[in-house]
């Protein structure tokens, strides 16, 4: 059996059979960011509170390159999808190769396997644009 490994402890939250991104809101401005700081960027409170983020944003930008990226096999898309939290995340999409993506287009976020490191799977997230219809593309 496989072992499971997060590709990066405290920044997803598992909550009634639904993951979430972990940010921070500012308890005095209230400000969120992502990841989460001990201090607010704002205005440099210490009084920061956990803040699930929500599944959907916007794609903001994104680039395809040919070659692979760390552990990810080319060719790879990354994208900043901007979240109605007005945060901006910056991550791998899942891109079809015959897929256009469009800027303003909706992206939701997707969990799942990244690689595997020997007999271990690496977890993490993805974005991937959703069609005008609610549906996925590709």
């Amino acid at each position: 059996m496989k072992e499971k490994r997060m590709i990066c402890e405290g920044i997803i939250k598992e909550v009634e059979n639904s993951a979430y991104l972990i940010g921070g809101k500012c308890s005095r401005c209230q400000r969120v960011t992502y990841p989460a700081k001990n201090v607010c960027p704002n205005c440099l409170s210490e009084e920061i509170d956990e803040f699930l983020l929500g599944h959907v944003g916007k794609i903001y930008s994104y680039t395809t390159t040919m070659r692979p990226v760390s552990k990810l096999e080319a060719p790879c898309t990354f994208g900043y999808i901007d979240m109605p939290e007005v945060v901006r995340i910056f991550a791998p999409m899942i891109k079809q190769p015959d897929e256009e993506l469009e800027i303003g287009a909706d992206a939701k976020i997707v969990f799942g396997e990244l690689w595997q490191e020997g007999e271990t799977s690496v977890f993490g997230y993805r974005f991937e644009q959703v069609a005008k219809d609610g549906g996925v593309i590709g």
